[in-house]
């Protein structure tokens, strides 16, 4: 029995001896204390870390919104480049009225307005299209203005509208208004004002000097240039035709020719004769022809030949001329010779 519950007894396990732990390495050490001071100063001055780290966010925002809208600002760029025609900037300005590349649509279609559509168009001797260019130009004046104050910061670009606005002013000058021949459409004391302030806003450039002489220039000529403006633009734009009354025929517009018996009608659609000033005078009637000797009678004129219109009750109607009758010439006797007598006739009796 006590082999028995030897066996089934459990066996007894050796206590666990502990291993010894390794020495910390001086690197190992040294990190452990500088992670702990770290968390030290951490919990002391957690308010600056937090502007710092907060510092770092804003600017990974800022760069990320600037990238994106250096993306979207060369993505317009590219559109602007393929918006070629007037209608095409115009639609283009409209989409993107705040972004740069809107304004530059603006600003193209302004200079446009003023070039080639405008001061080059003004040589059109058709109205309509003079009239277009003058409405051009005055757009563009009315243009540029408001483009140097959104332009303010790119000195460049403020000075070339300034000028433009002066130029657009000029080019008005002499152009009388609709509705009153005795006022301008452009003021030369204003296109001076305009090159003036170019010349201040490019002061110490040859730009500015020039723009500078040029509105002394102009202050100092004035009334000649208006009258050298005027003069062309006398010149330019004809004067519409004036309206004449033509004198009306008593009987009214004749009426169209209709196409003569047997020959080729009248051309279909041709507009009706001008109406004359004198009343027309009526067609002679036909005379007849002599009868033939061969045909004694002469036929009966065709019922359905267009019988001559009576004439105007005015004018004498001619008396058409009475046929004469034929002359027979009946050839005349010829006188006959005596003949001479015959010498061999018998000798007479006695």
């Amino acid at each position: 029995m006590k082999a028995e519950d030897q066996q089934h007894q459990p066996a007894t396990t050796a206590p666990a001896v502990p291993h010894p732990h390794p020495a910390p390495s001086p690197v190992a050490e040294t990190l452990g204390e500088l992670w702990l001071l770290t968390r030290k100063w951490a919990a002391r001055n957690y308010k600056p870390i937090t502007a710092v780290a907060l510092a770092v966010a804003a600017v990974l925002v800022f760069q990320f919104v600037r990238g994106s809208r250096l993306a979207e600002a060369s993505s317009l760029n590219t559109q602007l480049t393929s918006a070629t025609s007037l209608g095409d900037l115009d639609r283009f300005a409209k989409e993107h009225p705040n972004a740069t590349a809107g304004r530059l649509a603006r600003l193209m279609a302004a200079r446009i307005r003023l070039g080639p559509d405008g001061i080059e168009a003004l040589q059109e001797r058709t109205p309509e299209r003079r009239k277009k260019a003058i409405e051009n130009v005055e757009a563009a004046r009315d243009e540029f203005p408001k483009l140097a104050s959104e332009f303010a910061a790119d000195k460049t670009i403020h000075v070339q509208c300034l000028l433009a606005a002066g130029k657009a002013e000029e080019a008005l000058v002499g152009i009388p208004k609709e509705g009153n021949v005795n006022e301008f459409r452009g003021s030369v004391e204003k296109a001076a004002e305009w090159f003036e302030k170019a010349a201040a806003a490019a002061k110490d450039t040859q730009v500015g000097t020039d723009a500078k002489a040029y509105a002394d220039k102009l202050r100092a000529n004035a009334g000649e240039v208006a009258r050298v403006q005027a003069q062309l633009n006398n010149l330019m734009a004809p004067p519409p035709a004036p309206s004449i009354d033509l004198p009306k025929s008593p009987v009214g517009s004749s009426p169209p020719i209709p196409g003569l018996p047997g020959g080729p009608s009248a051309t279909p659609g041709a507009p009706p004769l001008a109406p004359s000033s004198t009343p027309p005078t009526p067609p002679a009637p036909p005379e007849p022809k002599a009868p033939d000797a061969k045909t004694p009678d002469a036929k009966a004129p065709d019922a359905k030949a267009v019988e001559p219109k009576a004439p105007d009750a005015k004018t004498p109607e001619p008396k058409p001329a009475e046929p004469k009758a034929p002359v027979t010439k009946t050839p005349e006797p010829k006188p006959v010779e005596p003949k001479a007598p015959d010498a061999k006739a018998a000798p007479e009796k006695k």
